[in-house]
């Protein structure tokens, strides 16, 4: 059983790392297009350790869901930066491009960084 959840893991992480650099018609681009897979800023908050930024935070929610949130209600909690970071730049349309199972990969893609 074990050996099949440590499998399960693996592929999850690989389907979230390709939904992540994937470019979709939908939305016109890849969540790569605009987050580096380390702390760096690009366009949104740069992914590496987000875990631990998450719970600076101080949120009334896990990181898994605070991650979650992030990719499906982008507009809800935007993170203080200097310069801000732009609003309405995240589409709010990918509780509807991803399936429930896509989005757990990309939410475990995310926390694996």
């Amino acid at each position: 059983i074990f050996r099949e959840f440590k499998e399960n893991i693996v592929l999850s992480l690989e389907n979230g790392e390709i939904l992540f650099e994937r470019s979709y018609d939908e939305v016109g681009f890849a969540c790569a297009s605009c987050h580096h897979l380390t702390e760096a800023r690009l366009i949104g908050p740069g992914l590496g350790n987000i875990a631990e930024r998450v719970e600076s935070y101080e949120l009334d929610m896990t990181v898994e869901e605070y991650i979650l949130d992030s990719i499906t209600h982008p507009q809800e909690f935007i993170p203080e930066a200097d310069p801000a970071y732009p609003e309405n730049v995240m589409p709010g349309t990918y509780s509807e491009l991803f399936t429930e199972e896509e989005l757990n990969d990309l939410v475990s893609y995310v926390l694996s960084l």
